[in-house]
């Protein structure tokens, strides 16, 4: 393994430079010097360990008892190391040292940038069924992680299935011969997650060259991560009941399931003072029930050269926060804010509701203090509390983000040589909040960006528009009217769907035209 030292020549500012390994050609573009030469040396170096031990063992007795088995242990090991050096001002030839040049503070070694994390696992499954009419299934995992203190590093996961095809009992030979299949089954599990950052059971510390200024020279200080030796595994208990049937022959299948999950000690990142001078690390706090169903019917017909069938899916899945103590506001993605609060969906929408727009100045003097000069045509907030100021007590619950009512519809049809296949797909309930350029005119100071949709907006004589009167973006009412801080339902849009989200149509030609030319199938299709 070796290091390859290349060399090109790229055109900057009408001059030609030789760029060796990572050469900033950026940097001296806008330094405005032809000298200001910088490189940079990176390495890395990813090493994973995988090691499995499985023992497989799988019998039938008297034809009746099937037992199969598999117990084993496993351990993955992952370790990264990077280097990296950058040096500004060296030598125009080879990239030397030279007097003046400087090795930037960003450069890093592999003690600063070094990870290690393992898990090891016992695992063990059995299954048996008897005569295909009974079955249970009874698995288990102890896992550890590399990632919790030695006190909290192992978890016990359990699972337990059963099922019983009812159409295979002497009693319902009548109901199989007529009807059809008929199949009950139930399953309880635990799962555990360990999706936290690496280290974050220690206490870390972190030097900065430039914490503040002293004397007109930057003065070193020190930032700090607690640790949290408390840290533990998430885990998520889920219970499911289905039944599966089928009718007409087997040409119709139905399947029905119920599930139950309820999850605790949830890996979070818990709320803290914007004073308090340092990081926190994730904990386990709250704890969260989600529950739903799901139908899915399949048909299968055929008429003499028609074949055709259809598939179609309903599900419907919400969640709720059980446990969480403080709520927690949070802004997750472009400023839009979220709310964790016990009683509702996780991660929640969260800010103000809209009124219309202020027509007249009137209306301004008479309204709730805003904090800023509006003018008509500015977004008016609903004084939630009545106390005559818009503020943080103003806000509501919006929406959710989590889709609820997700449902999918298959066709597929043959009929001599053509063919048809789609697939439809939509949700029937979510909320999405949304900033950017194609809901808000000039947004992010783009002064020249303006879709056709936002000619409706805001004016004396279009006093009923979809959005406020076109404003500069760096002005307050811009801010005031679309978020930053200020994330309202004219953010909020719903996001129901549906879709055709595959469609494929096809001929096969005839078997006596393909043989011809020494193939035994030809089909041509057309998908999208």
């Amino acid at each position: 393994m070796g290091y390859e030292l290349r060399q090109e020549h790229r055109l900057i500012k009408n001059r030609y430079y030789p760029v060796y390994s990572h050469v900033n050609p950026d940097q001296i573009a806008n330094s405005g010097s032809s000298n200001n030469y910088s490189v940079e040396d990176y390495n890395g170096k990813i090493t994973t360990l995988n090691t499995q031990f499985l023992l497989d063992y799988n019998r039938t007795f008297n034809s009746k008892h099937t037992v199969s088995a598999v117990v084993g242990y496993t351990q993955e090991m992952i370790r990264e190391e990077r280097n990296e050096i950058k040096r500004n001002y060296v030598g125009a030839d080879l990239y030397e040292d030279i007097d003046g040049t400087e090795y930037s503070t960003g450069s890093y070694n592999s003690p600063d940038h070094t990870i290690e994390r393992s898990i090891y696992s016992w695992l063990g499954r059995i299954h048996y069924s008897y005569m295909d009419k009974y079955y249970a299934e009874v698995s288990a995992r102890y896992d550890g992680s590399s990632k919790f203190a030695s006190e909290n590093r192992w978890g016990f996961f359990p699972s337990l299935s059963l099922g019983w095809r009812i159409s295979e009992e002497d009693f319902m030979v009548t109901y199989k011969e007529k009807v059809g299949n008929l199949k009950i089954r139930g399953s309880y599990g635990v799962l555990g997650n360990q999706n936290v950052s690496d280290y974050q059971y220690f206490t870390t510390y972190e030097t900065y060259t430039n914490g503040y200024a002293f004397n007109n020279e930057p003065v070193i200080t020190a930032g700090y991560t607690f640790g949290n030796k408390n840290l533990k595994w998430e885990t998520t208990t889920t219970f499911d009941i289905g039944v599966d049937m089928t009718f007409l022959n087997n040409t119709l299948q139905v399947t029905a399931d119920y599930f139950n999950k309820y999850t605790k000690d949830i890996l979070l990142d818990p709320p803290k003072p914007g004073v308090f001078g340092g990081a926190v690390p994730r904990t386990n706090l709250g704890e969260m029930r989600n529950q739903g169903w799901e139908i899915t019917i399949n048909y299968n017909l055929r008429h003499g050269d028609f074949d055709h069938s259809f598939g179609f899916n309903v599900g419907d899945s919400f969640n709720k926060v059980t446990k969480y103590g403080a709520e927690s506001i949070l802004d997750v993605g472009d400023e839009i804010k979220r709310i964790v609060r016990e009683g509702l969906p996780f991660n929640s929408y969260y800010g103000y509701k809209t009124d219309g727009y202020y027509q007249n100045w009137e209306e301004i003097q008479n309204a709730p203090v805003t904090g800023i000069n509006v003018q008509p045509g500015d977004v008016r907030y609903v004084d939630r509390n009545g106390d005559g100021i818009i503020d943080m007590n103003d806000r509501y619950v919006l929406g959710y983000a989590f889709p609820r009512y997700t449902f999918g519809f298959t066709y597929m049809f043959n009929w001599k040589g053509v063919d048809l296949n789609m697939l439809w797909q939509g949700v029937g309930k979510r909320t999405m909040g949304l900033r950017g350029e194609m809901n808000e005119p000039f947004h992010g100071s783009y002064y020249t960006v303006m879709f056709e949709h936002q000619l409706d907006y805001w004016t004396p004589t279009n006093p009923n528009a979809r959005y406020p009167r076109l404003i500069n973006s760096q002005s307050p009412s811009y801010t005031y009217n679309y978020g930053n801080g200020y994330g309202s339902d004219l953010n909020m849009y719903n996001a129901a769907y549906l879709r055709l989200k595959n469609l494929q149509i096809g001929y096969t030609l005839p078997k006596n035209i393909s043989q011809k030319v020494g193939s035994n199938k030809i089909r041509v299709y057309l998908t999208g």
